[in-house]
């Protein structure tokens, strides 16, 4: 699925889901006048290019460590420890609403076969 949208204050992005073999790809790429960041949760990288100058940088991290890309797991284990009063919710109301958002957007982009706005 790829879904064209506009990130917070209409900065353009797209969003894009695949899984097909070795061409699976999970990320963001958020496009602005200064420079474009590229996010790829599959390869664990971050490349920001900038576009007044000849600089490509490429950030290696380890998505296994952080809150979401391992599964809904970590997002169950904090609502329980939310609920018991250990934790702070690590995911805002919002950020789910729009999170839910994106995915029908994604589906109606992949039917209709073309960007649609968020």
């Amino acid at each position: 699925m790829v879904l064209k949208s506009f990130f917070m204050s209409r900065l353009p992005s797209l969003y894009v889901s695949t899984a097909r073999k070795e061409a699976r790809k999970r990320g963001a790429t958020l496009f602005g006048y200064k420079g474009t960041i590229e996010f790829d949760w599959y390869r664990d990288e971050v490349k920001v290019y900038m576009h007044h100058t000849p600089i490509t940088r490429s950030y290696k991290f380890d998505s296994s460590v952080m809150a979401h890309f391992g599964g809904d797991s970590v997002l169950a284990y904090n609502f329980i420890n939310v609920m018991r009063g250990k934790e702070k919710s690590i995911a805002p109301l919002e950020a789910g609403i729009l999170s839910s958002r994106m995915c029908i957007k994604a589906k109606e982009s992949s039917l209709k076969d073309e960007f649609v706005d968020i």
